[in-house]
């Protein structure tokens, strides 16, 4: 035989089941707020050889990180890292070598007055060697009827005193002689 609850009481037992409920709810919502994701993006990854690979992973999100360094995968792991920043400057002349392992893959994981470029078949921090002079060839763009892939996307990724310019038809970057 059921029992019955007097109608106070049934409508008494319903408010409080609903507040309960909008409680869970906020405390909900203030958890996954405060793990908000850090500003700026992650550097890429970078290549490494297979005998440097880790298994170690370093953080689970941002919150695990030191200042604005961010929770980056790299390798299959995370590991706290600076999010990314191009600095001014251009990298010194690089050697063509097949590529083996990566040290930084972005300016802000090297020192001050320093960029990450290629050199010796990876990525590696050396002493920038200042802007490039000159400017790229002025351009009429046209529309692009089919997407290519840029070659570079900054003068540091150039050689010599060559410069990330729009191509003749302006459809993507490519290193030229500056005017």
């Amino acid at each position: 035989m059921k029992m019955k609850l007097p109608r106070d009481a049934q409508t008494d037992l319903m408010m409080k089941t609903g507040q309960i409920g909008v409680l869970g709810l906020l405390l909900c919502a203030a958890v996954f707020s405060a793990s908000a994701d850090k500003p700026g993006e992650c550097p890429p990854e970078g290549y490494l050889a297979e005998k440097y690979l880790s298994t170690y992973t370093a953080c689970q999100s941002d919150d695990d990180c030191g200042d604005s360094w961010k929770c980056c995968t790299d390798n299959g792991y995370k590991y706290c890292k600076p999010p990314a920043q191009e600095r001014p400057g251009s990298c010194p002349d690089c050697t063509d070598q097949p590529r083996t392992t990566d040290y930084c893959t972005s300016d802000s994981m090297c020192a001050d007055g320093s960029k990450c470029c290629t050199q010796n078949g990876g990525k590696t921090c050396l002493p920038s060697v200042g802007d490039k002079k000159g400017s790229c060839r002025r351009k009429t763009p046209i529309m692009c009827i089919v997407a290519m892939r840029s070659t570079c996307l900054s003068d540091s990724m150039c050689n010599g005193d060559y410069k990330c310019c729009p191509s003749d038809n302006g459809c993507y970057n490519e290193c030229q002689k500056p005017v």
